[in-house]
């Protein structure tokens, strides 16, 4: 396991007339950088900021060839695409870090052993519509640009690199940048949100080391999600238009499907109990859960957009599963209730959060049988699908209203 950089170096652009372009300041910081880079690597970035040309990055990219596969040093370099509350920026942009190979391991145990369980029940097709992407956890040394920071990505999908054509390049994973957000912000609104048992339950799965790798094994599980059906990216290129799940990926609205169902479509059983248990995670599956909620309650519902940002939808959808409505009959299954002035589990122990979440994954599980299997969508199961405005109301009330102000300038 590499040490963790908990104090990165965050370079911001500046504008001096023509004096310090901004591609000849990244290039005297790329210069000046001293990670031990693959043989060659760096005078092809250099070049490729210099030029403005990126042919050899993207091949870098797509085969992850930019890290040094001994002791996971890396730059990464290029126009940058940043999309939140329906605007859309772009900017060169770097990153440099330490690919963490422990965790790495990890996740792609667990992508291939999921490709495995389906192929040998004849699924793959009908279940994975193209091959996961591959998430790569880092350890954050700088960034340039719209990466890191509070303002910045601190999770980078491929296609957010315009040179980006679809190849299958990696997922880039701040695992400094995530715990410094949750660790400085993120656990403050836990704990205003939910009651100490739950709050506590939350916290603890996202701690030193194995929170790491929760966190990380979520967003793995996440991107074997975005490929199931007919796939993101076949998705994403049709623009379908016929169904909700499978609307151009950039409106919002088919962007919070599409986040809800890859969130929980290996949440559910045999999903994510077989592949999960093939590669021996050394942490309980409830542990992963936990790390979600985190990401979803302590960042993603407090994200500048409100209800037009496609994270704050998709959360919003999933705790409208989870939550007790006063309007539905009583339970003896797990689930959130509002109890006074917080939130509560009413199971606060990882098998407790997994069956919480059960029915989110079973509908979302559904409606990727019935588009992959069926070759047709799952707009029947997705019709009416909206959370309620008990669920709206209480988000606001016991969510953002009391970690009002705690983020600045959330992305």
């Amino acid at each position: 396991m590499v040490a963790i950089h908990t104090a990165s170096i965050r370079f911001s652009p500046r504008h001096l007339g023509n004096a310090i372009p901004q591609h000849e300041e990244l290039y005297q910081i790329v210069l000046n950088s001293t990670e031990d880079l693959p043989n060659g690597y760096k005078r092809e970035l250099l070049y490729a900021i210099r030029k403005n040309t990126w042919k050899s990055i993207e091949n870098r990219f797509v085969t992850s060839s930019f890290v040094n596969s001994d002791n996971g040093d890396f730059i990464l370099a290029g126009p940058f695409i940043q999309r939140r509350g329906g605007e859309v920026i772009s900017t060169l942009s770097a990153l440099s870090g330490k690919v963490d190979h422990g965790i790495l391991a990890k996740i792609e145990g667990m992508r291939i052993a999921a490709k495995q369980f389906f192929d040998l029940r004849g699924y793959m097709r009908m279940f994975l519509g193209e091959n996961p992407s591959k998430v790569t956890p880092y350890h954050e040394n700088w960034n340039y640009g719209l990466i890191g920071g509070e303002s910045g990505e601190a999770f980078i999908v491929p296609d957010s690199w315009q040179f980006d054509r679809g190849r299958g390049g990696p997922a880039l994973l701040n695992l400094t940048e995530q715990r410094r957000r949750f660790d400085n912000i993120g656990a403050e609104c836990i704990r205003r949100i939910f009651d100490e048992e739950t709050a506590e339950l939350l916290i603890s799965a996202v701690q030193g080391v194995e929170g790491d790798l929760a966190r990380a094994l979520d967003y793995g599980l996440h991107d074997i999600g975005h490929s199931s059906g007919f796939g993101f990216r076949r998705r994403l290129e049709e623009g379908r238009v016929s169904t909700i799940r499978d609307r151009a990926i950039e409106e919002y609205w088919a962007s919070g499907m599409e986040y809800w169902a890859a969130d929980w479509i290996f949440g559910t059983y045999p999903g994510v109990r077989a592949p999960l248990e093939k590669v021996s995670i050394g942490i309980h599956p409830g542990k992963i859960v936990a790390a979600s909620c985190c990401t979803m309650f302590g960042m993603d519902i407090h994200r500048p957009g409100g209800e037009g940002d496609f994270d704050v939808l998709a959360t919003s959808m999933i705790f409208d599963t989870v939550l007790w409505n006063p309007s539905k009959d009583p339970t003896d299954s797990p689930t959130f209730v509002v109890d006074r002035d917080k939130i509560r589990l009413t199971d606060p122990t990882y098998d407790g959060l997994i069956a919480a979440f059960r029915t989110v994954a079973d509908r979302a599980y559904s409606a990727t049988i019935e588009e992959g299997f069926h070759k047709r969508s799952g707009q029947d199961l997705f019709n009416g699908f909206h959370p309620s405005e008990y669920t709206f109301d209480v988000i606001r009330r016991y969510m953002i209203e009391p970690c009002r102000g705690l983020y600045q300038n959330l992305s």
